[in-house]
């Protein structure tokens, strides 16, 4: 019993390690494909990628695929172009003006100028056009559309004298309808069919002595078959006893078979040659006009030769001599008329060349507070075709930039700059050898006008070297504190002494006559200017008109009668003075930090000893001397 129980137990731990090592597998292989689907997730594609616009930004979109998301900054997408240009700051291009960019030229058709003979240089004139790439800006300038000279080269033309045709074997000599000759018993002068024959031209009067050289110069590339293959040329049966005269009158200048606009008729090449033979009793065929709209290109300009056949586009004129005048409109072949040909080219239609906008730029400023104006390129909007009484038509010469005289969006408000007035003096000239300048400011900048510049200024003067007074008139006004830790306002320039009221209750009885103008209405004191009189060392005041303080009288400006005899003047660096009061040299006149005069004490005594003040208690103040105007 013992041994069933521990073989059950050994096959129970069997099952469970089998069914743990399943879990365990299939765990992984779940763990392992998530894994790789999250590897392949991991590999996908993304962010930023190089396309072929280097100033564009590409990015990869879900299908790996590496697209264009715009432009970097400061690009923009051209859709002419198809790719991404950078921006332009026009702004400095409008005042100071770019020129337009021209790469190389387009040359219209080469034509025979009026009375130019063709192969010769300066025959002909061709417009020529400059292809631009960039439009002027501002006030740039283009170059403009212009003629220049061009050689037409000569056509290939029969020039084989009609009288060097001659008559094929057996040709008869017609007039009146009647064949002429013994036989038929007619005679006269008629017209007889004439070829070119090689064999039997007569070179006299035509320059040559050699048949094959005449003909590559009278007929080069036998160019005499497709103009002028035939001719009809006089003949003569000279009339005897028995014949009968039926021939045909005076033979009249050669002319052209025209329209009734008087313009020569261009028939149909083959007809004609039919009529001339006598094959074609019918009026050959007018070759029609060709229209301009039925040849022009998706550039405006034509191609005929790619558009109409050359059996629609090359005929031939007829000339005749004849006893009678011939037109398109009684024209009918008898044989008293000579007929030759020449070659010619279908009528065209008659365009004539327009000149207009091809494009406009944008709307540049023409000053403040005026209508701006657009950049107008002009180029041939309607390139010319045909003729115009005989003269073909063609551009003029033009102008390829110009500007809207409508105008467009008006221009900021003008800049209204500062106006201020001229500097005057203001008192005199300062011990410090300066003086002081005002002015002011009429109007004031607007717009971004021209900002003002300072109220005031100092400048040099002349105050001169005094060793002594003699009754000169002087302000006398705060300068500059010795000591850098005095408090505000402890820069006293502009802080003049006056005379203060002759009563006060405000203020200290011993220096009531003496006060800054500064303050509030209780301090404030009158501006009054101070004579002073004596050498430096011992200096008198006289202060105004209110008395006179002498150094050896009295001195009675104060209100409770303390007088003050001698002031000493301490020149001091850069045209200042220390005041040394009533030839005390321990006292000194000084402006307190509460911008009241006052003597202050420059040694101050404790019990036995006495001490030297510092001067960061205030007595230190220099001031200076201006002189009265």
């Amino acid at each position: 019993m013992a041994g069933k129980d521990q073989t059950t137990a050994i096959i129970v731990v069997v099952v469970i390690m089998m069914v743990t090592i399943l879990a365990i597998g299939s765990g992984w292989y779940i763990l392992s494909g998530d894994d790789d689907k999250k590897d392949k997730k991991d590999n996908k594609k993304s962010g930023e990628c190089a396309g072929p616009d280097v100033n564009a930004v590409y990015q990869y979109d879900d299908d790996e695929n590496c697209v264009r998301v715009g432009c970097k900054t400061g690009y923009y997408f051209d859709n002419q172009f198809g790719f991404c240009v950078e921006r332009r700051n026009y702004s400095e291009e409008i005042d100071q003006g770019t020129d337009c960019v021209i790469d190389g030229y387009t040359l219209q058709a080469c034509e025979l100028k009026v009375n130019g003979i063709c192969g010769e240089v300066g025959g002909g004139k061709q417009l020529r056009e400059p292809n631009k790439t960039a439009d002027a800006i501002g006030s740039g300038s283009c170059e403009a559309a212009d003629y220049v000279d061009c050689v037409v080269p000569c056509p290939e033309t029969c020039k084989v004298a009609d009288e060097k045709y001659t008559a094929p074997v057996g040709a008869a000599c017609m007039a009146g309808g009647f064949v002429l000759g013994v036989e038929s018993g007619y005679c006269g002068t008629g017209t007889k069919v004439k070829t070119l024959n090689p064999n039997m031209i007569d070179l006299e009067g035509t320059g040559f002595t050699d048949v094959q050289e005449y003909l590559e110069y009278a007929n080069p590339n036998d160019i005499c078959s497709a103009q002028k293959s035939v001719v009809s040329g006089p003949c003569k049966i000279d009339c005897v006893e028995g014949l009968a005269d039926v021939g045909c009158g005076a033979i009249q200048e050669q002319e052209y078979i025209k329209d009734v606009y008087g313009n020569a008729v261009c028939f149909d090449k083959e007809e004609t040659e039919q009529y001339i033979r006598g094959e074609l009793l019918r009026k050959p065929t007018r070759l029609p006009v060709i229209l301009a709209a039925d040849v022009r290109k998706e550039d405006g300009t034509y191609d005929v030769e790619g558009n109409v056949v050359e059996s629609l586009r090359k005929g031939l004129h007829i000339l005749y001599r004849s006893d009678q005048g011939i037109s398109f409109e009684n024209m009918v072949k008898n044989d008293c008329t000579l007929y030759s040909t020449e070659a010619c080219q279908a009528p065209r239609q008659s365009v004539n060349c327009v000149i207009g906008i091809t494009s406009t730029g944008g709307c540049l400023s023409t000053g403040c507070e005026r209508l701006g104006r657009k950049t107008l390129s002009y180029g041939i909007t309607t390139h010319p075709f045909g003729s115009t009484e005989g003269v073909p038509n063609a551009c003029p010469p033009y102008e390829a930039v110009g500007y809207d005289s409508g105008g467009c969006q008006l221009g900021g408000p003008c800049p209204v700059d500062c106006v201020q007035t001229e500097f005057t003096n203001v008192g005199g000239c300062v011990s410090d050898g300066m003086q002081r300048q005002e002015r002011t400011t009429e109007t004031s900048p607007l717009h971004n006008g021209t900002l003002c510049g300072d109220l005031e200024q100092f400048v040099e003067c002349s105050f001169g070297n005094f060793d002594r007074f003699n009754n000169d008139k002087f302000y006398i006004k705060g300068g500059f504190s010795e000591n850098p830790n005095d408090e505000a306002p402890r820069v006293k320039n502009g802080i003049y002494l006056g005379l203060g009221p002759q009563i006060s209750t405000a203020m200290e009885a011993s220096m009531s006559w003496l006060r800054t103008v500064y303050g509030d209405e209780r301090q404030t004191a009158n501006k009054d200017y101070l004579t002073l009189d004596g050498p430096l060392t011992n200096v008198s005041i006289k202060a105004g008109q209110l008395g006179y303080c002498s150094r050896y009288g009295h001195c009675n400006y104060d209100k409770d009668s303390t007088y003050y005899t001698s002031w000493k003047f301490e020149k001091q660096s850069g045209g200042g003075y220390k005041i040394i009061p009533n030839n005390k040299p321990t006292q000194r006149v000084t402006i307190n930090n509460w911008n009241k005069v006052e003597i202050i004490e420059t040694e101050v005594t404790y019990g036995s000893a006495t001490y030297p003040r510092g001067v960061e208690e205030g007595w230190d103040d220099v001031f200076y001397l201006e002189k009265v105007p």
